[in-house]
């Protein structure tokens, strides 16, 4: 048996309901993976109205929108999508309400930084509700239920941050949870979380939007011409502000550090010096991390 279908199977016998806080582009993704998943359990949107949430119940993948103080009993596994900012918020609104079903309650988030989280989610966690930090390193420029999608999260990595106080239990629910649906669960501090997530991330979503502000101010006729490789470059400033600035208030001494180091990078190699073997090199390395995620390439200028 794979370790997909070993995965689906533990879900399937140690989850009653699934709950997602804020079914945008994160969440709703996740929960068309959970409905396809999991036909038969039963996934509600908690919170209050929205458009995402109408979006979301309208479509069937989620049964119902309930409040915080209307979550089901069987509801053991939730998690939270929402901005950055009130993931805090939004946890201790659900530790608020005492959990007496059976077992205990996880509740996962999604957020893209995790030290903060880490430390807000170790003081809420007790013996009825669990709380765990985690990142799918996954996601689009676009915002919103209607953006979201199936598969979005396959062959990815999706990290699990565990804190003081959780316990192996909880680390095994969020593992199996996110391989269940298709990701590569990784597991480390969040530390280490968000420096690395600060390089192959935070910063790229960075420079991108330098890049592009770069060359409006330099050219912006340019813009006229651009193709593309330029529009793929640049896709991250079409992402959402609130995100980005969110990112940059909690890991910006990270981000900003990797950038001196790349300016740096910059000054010391020259673009005419570059040969075939640099270029080559590049591809080999590049080409087989995209096959690892199970896509493919290609070059466009």
């Amino acid at each position: 048996m794979s370790k997909l279908s070993d995965s689906k199977q533990f879900v399937e016998k140690n989850v009653g309901s699934f709950g997602v806080v804020g079914p945008g582009l994160i969440g709703g993704s996740i929960a068309k993976d959970l409905r396809t998943n999991f036909p038969e359990h039963p996934i509600y949107a908690i919170g209050d109205p929205t458009q995402d949430t109408d979006d979301a119940v309208n479509s069937g993948v989620i049964n119902e929108l309930v409040s915080v103080r209307e979550i089901p009993r069987d509801v053991n596994l939730i998690i939270i999508s929402t901005p950055l900012r009130v993931i805090a918020r939004a946890a201790e609104e659900i530790a608020r309400q005492r959990y007496d079903g059976s077992g205990k309650r996880y509740v996962m988030d999604v957020g893209s930084t995790k030290q903060d989280v880490s430390s807000a989610f170790s003081e809420l966690t007790d013996g009825s509700v669990e709380f765990i930090p985690t990142h799918p390193m996954s996601g689009t420029e676009f915002t919103g239920f209607r953006h979201s999608r199936k598969g979005l999260f396959l062959n990815q990595a999706w990290v699990i941050c565990p804190h003081q106080n959780n316990t192996e239990r909880g680390v095994l629910m969020a593992r199996e949870l996110v391989t269940s649906i298709g990701a590569r669960a990784m597991v480390m501090d969040a530390e280490s979380h968000d420096r690395r997530a600060s390089l192959v991330s935070h910063t790229i979503i960075t420079l991108s939007n330098l890049l592009f502000d770069f060359v409006r101010r330099r050219d912006p006729e340019a813009l006229d011409m651009a193709g593309s490789g330029f529009v793929s470059t640049t896709r991250h400033a079409s992402g959402n502000p609130d995100l980005y600035e969110s990112i940059l208030r909690d890991n910006g001494p990270a981000v900003q550090e990797n950038i001196d180091a790349f300016a740096e990078y910059l000054r010391e190699r020259r673009v005419t010096e570059l040969d075939y073997d640099f270029f080559k090199g590049n591809k080999d390395e590049r080409d087989q991390l995209v096959h690892k995620r199970g896509g493919t390439t290609s070059s466009q200028g």
